[in-house]
């Protein structure tokens, strides 16, 4: 349930400040994790936004499952988050 809530705050947050045209959205089971990234084509996060309330929930709710996320701004534009979540547990 924290995967879909994280992908939905992220895809979300595309939409409403992004101004992006593309969104993609990747989820793989590696070995005892799961990844997922939500990447944009839009205007890239802005610095005050990474803690913004959206920002903080997501890593908040992977915190409390032992995993972790990075929001970065992309170099060519856009944004890039990654999340990763243990599967099987809290770690």
């Amino acid at each position: 349930m924290a995967a879909f809530r994280i992908i939905s705050e992220a895809v979300t947050n595309v939409r409403r400040h992004a101004a992006a045209t593309t969104c993609r959205v990747i989820l793989a089971a590696q070995d005892d994790r799961l990844d997922l990234s939500v990447t944009d084509d839009g205007i890239g996060i802005a610095a005050e936004a990474v803690a913004g309330i959206g920002l903080t929930s997501m890593r908040e709710q992977a915190a409390e499952l032992g995993g972790q996320i990075t929001v970065a701004r992309e170099a060519c534009g856009g944004t890039f988050v990654h999340c990763w979540l243990p599967l099987g547990g809290v770690q």
